[in-house]
């Protein structure tokens, strides 16, 4: 019993070491530390041999409401849209070529990801309003109230 006390002891005694020399430690660095931070999260970026930055821009201000607004990847995903609906709207001989079939079958894919994107937030959906039913029912009468 003695040897479990011992060790009981020491334990105690490096926790509250241990706390207090954390405590120290933060309480140094802390006027370092910035209070805020601000950064881009990809500046000078590339994709292949084409490198995004404000020197590429004609209006780096412009650039940055823009993607703001409206994502790179929304906007890329909007091509494949208007190029489908172009290569549809074509009479059936002229749709012959490999890159429109290659571009369909593309947009198809990525369909499918979003439809299989969209029956996962739907399932994730349905079982947090499950939970919500069955452990907070007077919040679930509420929400379904409100909808």
């Amino acid at each position: 019993m003695a040897k479990s006390a011992d060790i009981e002891g020491f334990y105690d005694s490096w926790a509250a070491g241990a706390a207090l020399l954390a405590q120290t430690l933060r309480q140094a660095w802390e006027p370092f530390a910035p209070q805020n931070l601000f950064q881009p999260i990809l500046p000078g970026w590339s994709f292949g041999n084409l490198t995004i930055n404000e020197q590429n821009s004609s209006s780096p201000a412009a650039e940055r409401a823009i993607v703001a607004a409206e994502s790179y990847g929304r906007q890329l995903g909007r091509i494949p849209d208007a190029l489908a609906a172009l290569i549809e709207a074509q009479p059936a001989a002229a749709r012959t070529q490999p890159a429109y079939a290659q571009l369909l079958q593309m947009h198809q894919r990525i369909d499918a990801i979003k439809a299989d994107a969209r029956n996962a937030d739907l399932a994730r959906l349905k079982t947090d309003l499950a939970a919500l039913k069955k452990n907070q029912p007077l919040a679930f009468k509420h929400l379904l109230a409100s909808l």
